[in-house]
């Protein structure tokens, strides 16, 4: 594991300056201890006009989907699933509806996309840069 924190962990997530710090409480190694993300299951399009915008995800080659949102830590256990939203639903509405806050700890963070930004316990990965590794 001290491979993934050395390794990994510096390339994808932006710490506050002060967590590197040895003397910090809070090391990098105690806060990322879950991965977040959501995946969509493709549906066929609704026939109710009010469903079709719900369902709608314009990202997908299909167009409605449901949004279902897993959690798994760093020994790749899956630990959170949610039930299924509609396609046209945030990221973050889903995690702060899910329940999965309510079951986490104050010293977790939670690694996950752009799509969760407005949490304070998520850490969100670095941006490429361009022409970068």
């Amino acid at each position: 594991m001290h491979i993934l924190y050395s390794c990994v962990c510096p390339k994808l997530v932006v710490l506050h300056d002060n967590m590197n710090d040895e003397t910090t409480i809070h090391r990098p190694e105690q806060y990322h201890k879950l991965i977040v993300g959501t995946t969509f299951i493709a549906i066929y399009q609704p026939e109710d006009f009010e469903q079709r915008k719900a369902y709608y995800h314009a990202k997908r080659p299909t167009n409605y989907v449901f949004k279902i949102q897993i959690a798994c830590d760093f020994h790749h256990r899956v630990v959170h699933v949610s039930k299924g939203y509609p396609g046209s639903e945030h990221n973050i509405t889903i995690l702060r509806e899910s329940g999965l806050l309510e079951q986490t700890q104050e010293d977790v963070q939670i690694i996950a996309d752009k799509g969760y930004i407005g949490e304070q316990y998520v850490i969100i990965p670095r941006k490429k840069p361009h022409g970068g590794n």
